[in-house]
């Protein structure tokens, strides 16, 4: 691909960040004399940037050559030690990450957003630590980035942010006030289609004492409970980034139809094929089991609403994502074996750029220690332009 004059690369050159040694006689000395002018102090960044880039589109078949070999590998998907990750961070990469509350603590500022979770899907298998951190690394994907925090009076300007193209990396702790904002309206932002909109619902351990949610921001060091982070990222035109979801549930045949006179997370009354019920004493009467989720189809797409919790004193059903009015939904067909389902789900994906799993399946399909074929952090609840329970998310960047 051939750079742009604002790419962050010749500052990151320039600057002696990124760390190589060019071959050509005339690119060795150009890049040399512009860092000894900036050193002294007698030429300005961005007169510095327009000097190198006018060596570099003169001599771009060399510097193609040269570039080739000078593209930073990205780190592989999996989860890594505290120190690997702070060396991963010094390199300037551009990451996303996944952990515990008290390791994530320890990082230094750098070019990051994270996420409290415990539980990963490794390449070996599902495991659950507080001493490891899942890697994301963008850093060969992004021709620019920016990191932004939102409220919920400023989320609906995450589609509004983005860049003309690329994609949007969006973490929300569970349980805020701007995660119900964006579960209800999120498909109403401006430009929200423009780019994929990814990401997760950062959790906590589900065993500890401290059942809080995080969400950081590498660039200072913020740690933020009721707010959200978003990383946006440029890539090359001549790309496109997408996102898909593998969803191993389906509607069962034999299920009834379900419409809710509100949209909420909570619900009781409820139109059961037509004829008005408490939902609760339908679930509880009918022995259904609430570990597997009612499903809405979206033009072809499966959609989970998964449960929470039934009140039984209260007469109400608790749902992990708003449930809407109107919308027709059925309960899905129960299913064993979740990583046999998930492998087959996901045989002909190949490689992808990101995905993550959700901890419903995680717990209820007992995956750790199983392995599936795309690894990513288990969370509490996916993001694909919209709120998604019990689902496995993707992004690929093709071209």
């Amino acid at each position: 691909m051939k750079f742009t004059k604002d790419d962050p690369v010749w500052q990151e050159i320039l600057e002696g960040k990124r760390k190589h040694k060019f071959s050509n006689y005339v690119i060795q000395i150009k890049i040399n004399h512009l860092q000894r002018l900036l050193k002294m102090k007698a030429i300005r960044t961005d007169q510095a940037i327009n000097e190198l880039y006018q060596i570099y589109e003169k001599y771009y078949s060399i510097f193609d050559r040269e570039f080739s070999k000078y593209q930073t590998a990205p780190i592989k998907r999996k989860s890594y030690s505290v120190d690997e990750v702070k060396r991963f961070i010094k390199e300037g990469r551009l990451l996303v990450l996944a952990g515990d509350e008290k390791i994530l603590n320890q990082l230094p500022e750098g070019n990051w957003i994270a996420g409290t979770t415990p539980y990963f899907m490794d390449p070996e298998g599902g495991i659950y630590s507080k001493d490891l951190i899942f890697v994301d690394d963008f850093t060969h994907l992004k021709r620019d980035f920016k990191i932004k925090k939102y409220t919920k009076e400023t989320i609906e300007n995450i589609g509004k942010d983005s860049f003309d193209n690329g994609f949007t990396f969006l973490l929300i702790p569970a349980f805020t006030d701007v995660l119900t904002e964006f579960a209800y309206r999120s498909f109403y932002y401006e430009n929200i289609f423009n780019n994929p909109v990814l990401g997760y619902v950062t959790g906590f351990d589900l065993n500890g004492d401290n059942q809080k949610a995080y969400v950081y921001s590498g660039l200072n060091n913020e740690k933020l409970d009721q707010e959200a982070v978003a990383l946006h990222v440029k890539i090359d035109d001549k790309k496109l980034a997408n996102i898909e979801i593998i969803n191993i549930f389906s509607q069962d045949e034999n299920s009834p139809t379900l419409v809710f006179p509100k949209t909420d997370f909570v619900q009781d009354i409820c139109l059961i094929d037509g004829k008005e019920e408490n939902l609760a004493d339908y679930l509880i009467k009918n022995n259904i089991d609430i570990r597997f989720p009612i499903i809405e189809e979206q033009n072809g797409a499966l959609i989970n609403k998964s449960f929470m919790k039934i009140d039984e004193e209260n007469k109400q059903v608790i749902f992990y994502a708003p449930i809407f009015h109107d919308v027709e939904y059925r309960f899905a067909k129960p299913i064993t074996n979740y990583a046999e389902k998930f492998n087959i789900a996901t045989a002909n994906v190949g490689n992808v750029d990101y995905s993550c799993n959700c901890i419903l399946n995680y717990l209820y399909g007992e995956l750790e220690g199983q392995k599936i074929n795309i690894s990513g952090a288990t969370t509490f609840g996916e993001i694909a332009y919209q709120l998604l329970n019990q689902t496995q998310i993707y992004l690929k960047i093709n071209g």
